[in-house]
């Protein structure tokens, strides 16, 4: 039995001023360790607002159809607008890391406490781990996901000793698609992302355990400097002689040290 375990539930939404919300509501163990993290980054056009803690309440209720969220500052409810994706993204004697991607289109209401609130496409994935982050057979991951009116996609791609990659556009499952920090290409479509905003960058010990000096001395250094940067884009979505669809994107690239 793996010593350590994760759930780690994300959550998005963008409204059609830009202005967007990041969530997330996680619950981890290791060894004696009991952890329940909650945070939150807010862009509405200037510097992003972000708070994150291991002592605030945290809250989130899920549905058939509908996730809530909440916690002292900021409340989102998410309702579905597509089916659930689901991967097993990796599994061996050590443990496992599955990926439900339960809300990959949703009608989210967003509030905040001192900021506008935010009404517009929403999306949300659980990730369930039982091993360890610092086990992880990955050099380098990267993902996204992309929403409009029209379309919805999410893409997965890990570089290392164990690669993925994989696509997932209204539903449809592809794999071998070309991704970077600018596109996403696969089978006949292609994803342009510009504009990028910063949304947050820098090693977990700056950014998640910002000031928790007792905290990460129990986490190993591999974790502690692993390096995220995630952005805010404007993406364009072509097949072959037009551009059929835009929208907004949220995606990051994390490195392990």
């Amino acid at each position: 039995m793996s010593l350590f375990s994760l759930e780690k539930w994300y959550l998005d939404a963008v409204d059609e001023q830009g202005r967007a919300f990041i969530g997330y509501h996680a619950r981890i163990r290791w060894k004696r360790i009991r952890l329940v993290y909650s945070g939150f980054i807010y862009q509405d056009g200037a510097d992003a607002f972000q708070k994150n803690s291991f002592r605030a309440r945290s809250e989130i209720g899920v549905g058939n159809d509908h996730l809530k969220l909440t916690n002292r500052l900021a409340e989102a409810s998410l309702k579905s607008a597509a089916g659930p994706v689901k991967e097993l993204l990796l599994e061996n004697e050590h443990g496992h890391i599955r990926w439900d991607c339960l809300f990959p289109k949703a009608e989210a209401v967003v509030s905040v406490k001192g900021k506008a609130d935010i009404r517009g496409n929403g999306y949300a994935e659980k990730l369930s781990m039982s091993l360890p982050p610092w086990e992880l057979p990955i050099e380098e991951l990267r993902w996204g996901r992309y929403l409009s009116k029209a379309a919805y996609i999410t893409w997965i791609k890990w570089t290392g000793p164990v690669e993925r990659n994989l696509v997932y556009f209204n539903g449809q499952r592809f794999t071998g698609a070309d991704i970077s920090d600018t596109h996403v290409a696969f089978d006949r479509f292609r994803l342009d992302i510009r504009e990028n905003r910063e949304l947050r960058s820098g090693s977990l010990s700056s950014t998640v355990f910002a000031g928790l000096k007792r905290l990460m001395r129990y986490f190993p250094f591999s974790v502690l400097h692993s390096k995220e940067t995630k952005w805010l884009g404007k993406g364009s979505l072509s097949s072959p002689g037009s551009v059929t669809d835009s929208g907004f994107v949220i995606h990051e690239k994390v490195t392990w040290a």
